[in-house]
């Protein structure tokens, strides 16, 4: 708090000093354990702690960028980029694409569901997918989704899933979108909030405060909607 990095250096004993190695910060996500990972544009991770750079991850994006970062309570970091989505968990690379069943398109914004190893994943003209054990399911506008740009997204503690992309801020219950993807029902029940089009490409690009309010950055400034 109070504190805005510009660059994470790591310190380099045998150069005698410090070397910066994070350029072009892309994603950030908060590590259970305290400190942060980060993801640049050259499709590096690297895990930061006291301030400096423990290492960097043997994950091959092959130069493409990071574009979301995720951990969840197993402490699996879920990375998303421009080549699909992948799981690194003690020291195993998990790899999904469109081959794969995930929506197709740059994956921008990953969400899990508390104590359902239950993962929703957005991309960049593909919708949404969810997936739980090895299924993957997803869901387009022919399912009721309003756009196939999901920048963001959110679940408040009423079990809302907000989505923001190219289209505004939308909204939808999570058992709503559970119903679709399990065989219950054909189409979502979606809420759609004329908020302007939405900004995102770097991550964290949502927020949900402490008065149950959502906030999503536009082009043309921040949108807040109060609950």
């Amino acid at each position: 708090r109070g504190e805005r990095w510009e660059s994470v250096w790591l310190s380099d004993p045998s150069a005698g000093g410090s070397k910066e190695v994070v350029h072009r910060t892309s994603a950030l996500a908060a590590r259970a354990k305290g400190g942060l990972w980060v993801g640049n544009e050259g499709g590096q991770v690297f895990e930061v702690t006291d301030r400096r750079v423990h290492r960097r991850l043997p994950v091959d994006l092959q130069g493409r960028r990071v574009t979301a970062l995720y951990e969840d309570r197993h402490g699996a970091l879920w990375i998303g980029s421009q080549r699909g989505l992948i799981r690194w968990h003690q020291q195993v690379v998990t790899r999904w694409s469109a081959e794969d069943g995930l929506s197709p398109g740059v994956v921008r914004a990953i969400l899990e569901v508390p104590d359902a190893d239950e993962m929703w994943v957005g991309t960049y003209g593909g919708g949404l997918s969810r997936l739980r054990g090895d299924e993957v399911t997803r869901l387009t506008t022919e399912h009721g989704l309003i756009e196939h740009v999901v920048s963001s997204i959110l679940l408040d503690d009423k079990g809302f899933v907000w989505l923001n992309g190219n289209m505004g801020v939308s909204r939808a219950s999570l058992a709503s979108l559970r119903d679709v993807v399990e065989g219950r029902a054909t189409h979502v029940r979606v809420e759609h909030y004329e908020s302007g089009e939405g900004n995102g490409g770097n991550a964290p690009a949502a927020a949900l405060s402490s008065d149950g309010g959502v906030w999503f950055p536009t082009i043309h400034g921040l949108v807040h909607i109060a609950q």
